[in-house]
């Protein structure tokens, strides 16, 4: 049933995700297998992962990649590679959907995304040691005056930092196309970095539901790596900041984000290192 096409593929990434796989299976069971698919792609796991997966490959809608280590970046993009729709949702192996997320998916074709080139996003829910906030209020868009044009949103997303849940995104295919899906190099940054590129090129759309859980933990990787964190969110700052090689003072606000993710650098290395 690989060669089958879907009206939406979810894409997984694992890397030692065993803990997870069970809550990964019973969040997607309700999902419609002739309408959704979902790609696994373990990425170079040294725990039981690899094993954990195999109970799940008699199901006729996930399809299981096992590979050697690229880190998040490069394992996204065998998942997009290997996938049979034209729209792609992420979920991360610590995320969970929502029922609201679930229902929106198996109805997808009714939603008439198809045609639209753009990225899709919606509200989450945030959770740390069991406290559950909202990603978004009510009015934060308007609030923040935040348009979802591409480069308006562009300039919002340097402004205010990545806003956007990658569990909550569902991206039409043609835009990882011409992007050249994620930028492997980056390990912790690439969810933000393909936003900012894809800000320029076309439209995002906010949908007003929850749909996600997004777990806020100690072993996340912008937790265990903060200085890779801090070091790549300079280098983005930069490398934006010398494309769009103009001042003024609607980027002011730009700039001290850039001075303050290097004196946060600074900071780290003292630490780590002392003086």
């Amino acid at each position: 049933m690989q060669n089958k096409f879907y009206d939406l593929t979810i894409i997984i990434c694992l890397y030692n995700s065993e803990r997870f796989i069970n809550t990964l299976f019973k969040n997607l069971k309700k999902l419609d297998q002739n309408k959704i698919q979902v790609v696994f792609v373990n990425d170079g796991s040294s725990d039981n992962t690899k094993k954990e997966l195999l109970r799940f490959e008699n199901f006729k809608n996930f399809k299981i990649i096992n590979q050697n280590n690229k880190g998040l970046g490069g394992a996204r993009n065998t998942a997009i590679k290997n996938s049979n729709s034209d729209w792609i949702a992420i979920l991360d192996h610590d995320d969970q959907f929502t029922s609201e997320k679930i229902e929106f998916c198996n109805n997808f074709k009714s939603n008439n995304y198809e045609l639209n080139n753009k990225i899709l996003f919606a509200n989450a829910y945030l959770i740390n040691n069991n406290l559950k906030t909202k990603k978004f209020s009510n009015d934060y868009f308007i609030k923040n005056k935040i348009k979802l044009f591409k480069d308006s949103i562009y300039f919002n997303l340097l402004k205010k930092g990545c806003f956007i849940v990658s569990s909550s995104s569902i991206i039409n295919k043609n835009i990882f196309n011409n992007l050249n899906g994620f930028n492997e190099s980056l390990k912790v940054t690439c969810d933000y970095d393909f936003f900012l590129r894809a800000a320029k090129l076309c439209n995002f759309q906010y949908i007003n539901e929850f749909h996600c859980e997004w777990f806020e933990h100690d072993n996340q990787t912008t937790n265990i790596s903060k200085f890779m964190h801090y070091n790549e969110l300079v280098f983005l700052y930069k490398r934006e900041l010398r494309n769009i090689n103009i001042f003024n003072s609607s980027y002011f606000f730009i700039y001290i984000k850039l001075l303050k993710y290097k004196l946060k650098k600074i900071i780290l290395t003292f630490v780590k290192y002392g003086t």
